[in-house]
């Protein structure tokens, strides 16, 4: 699913860039092929400042939409790799991915109904060769589609004292936060169980 999401990007930045190309050959050219165009000075990049966590999230949503793996998309961000997972479950990571799926689906030719004839022709070819294995794969997955399987429920109980430590960190600052990730200002430390 990464994968068709990067290409399907990488296809619309190609179609930008041709466009724009095509653009720039249709205006006509004020510079002689004989001149050089003028020495410009190389320019310095400007130091960049360190991201916010609300930047680092984003930029991670935005790898990871690219087909990078969480891990590697938290590296890239400064994340620690095992801390992928955590971040990706937070609402801004899940607001800027479902925002990338929007618009990859916005440009996709693919639809829900043609992912569905595509299993649906999978299920007719593994009955004509008589493979129950693929044929059983084939519906398991239309299954799925349509929404014929109960969600998993997981239940996940939260004490008071974790409760109260959660609703701290949601009233820190970004700088609070990222000084406590440094280790600079002390944890706060709790207990939390999750129940299945």
């Amino acid at each position: 699913m990464n994968k068709v999401i990067a290409n399907a990007l990488r296809e619309k930045k190609q179609k930008q860039a041709r466009s724009e190309y095509l653009g720039a050959q249709a205006r006509p050219s004020s510079v002689l092929l004989d001149e050089a165009p003028p020495a410009q000075p190389a320019a310095q990049p400007a130091p960049q400042p360190p991201l916010t966590v609300a930047e680092k999230r984003e930029k991670l949503a935005e790898f990871v939409s690219q087909g990078y793996s969480p891990a590697d998309a938290a590296r890239a961000v400064g994340y620690s790799p095992t801390n992928a997972s955590t971040v990706m479950r937070t609402e801004e990571v899940q607001a800027y991915l479902a925002k990338a799926r929007a618009e990859l689906t916005s440009i996709s030719t693919v639809k829900r109904c043609d992912v569905l004839d595509l299993f649906l022709e999978a299920a007719d070819m593994a009955r004509t060769l008589a493979d129950p294995q693929a044929l059983i794969a084939a519906g398991r997955e239309i299954g799925k589609m349509l929404g014929f399987y109960e969600p998993e429920k997981l239940t996940v109980e939260v004490s008071g004292s974790v409760a109260v430590m959660a609703e701290k960190f949601k009233q820190m600052s970004d700088e609070e936060l990222l000084a406590i990730a440094a280790g600079e200002q002390p944890v706060y430390e709790g207990e939390a169980r999750r129940l299945q």
